[in-house]
């Protein structure tokens, strides 16, 4: 279903993607004892998801995963091959939408249907596959993408400027704390 009219139009999670779950097979043990080249993805957020490597893959192509336990509603563009555990979502994409528009716009609404009254916060198929986005036609969805992109290497690369600015002022002051501290003991 994408949308060839110059409109936007509200779609379903189902009706553009095919919806499933990782598999509980891929635990920290696992990984230790097939270790390999093939991403296994988690509900985590930190480091994109991924919680180890191993020898084989469930996936290869383009998806979108999202966290569907404890971090709930995070939502990641995947290309390539993979794996994921049970803590991980997988969204197959059913029609020709560009699926990182879709990552943008559904990790604008996701966390709001996450279920926070349980002990561990989660986002389950049934709910992400009922949550509704608007999808511009197909020539907006990629120029939203290419804004989008740029802003966020932009801001990736303002991060990385800063923590460096950080590095250097705090050996700044390592350094200065060191000769003050020199000073004070020789007088």
């Amino acid at each position: 279903m994408q949308n060839v009219s110059n409109e936007p139009r509200e779609f379903l999670i189902s009706d553009l993607f095919d919806i499933k779950r990782g598999n509980s097979k891929y635990t920290t043990e696992y990984i230790l004892e097939n270790p390999g080249e093939y991403p296994v993805y988690s509900g985590s957020t930190e480091n994109n998801g991924e919680i180890g490597k191993i020898n084989t893959y469930d996936y290869d192509g383009e998806f979108l995963t999202w966290t569907t336990d404890g971090y709930a509603g995070h939502i990641f563009y995947r290309n390539g091959k993979f794996n994921m555990n049970s803590h991980c979502g997988l969204l197959i994409p059913k029609t020709h939408n560009n699926i990182k528009y879709i990552k943008y716009a559904l990790n604008n609404v996701a966390r709001l249907y996450v279920n926070n009254d349980s002990a561990i916060p989660n986002l389950g198929k049934d709910v992400i596959s009922n949550i509704s986005i608007t999808l511009p036609p197909i020539h907006k969805q990629n120029s939203i993408v290419n804004i989008l992109e740029q802003l966020e290497e932009n801001n990736n690369n303002l991060i990385d400027i800063l923590e460096n600015q950080v590095i250097l002022i705090s050996n700044q002051y390592q350094y200065y704390f060191s000769k003050i501290i020199k000073l004070l003991i020789q007088n």
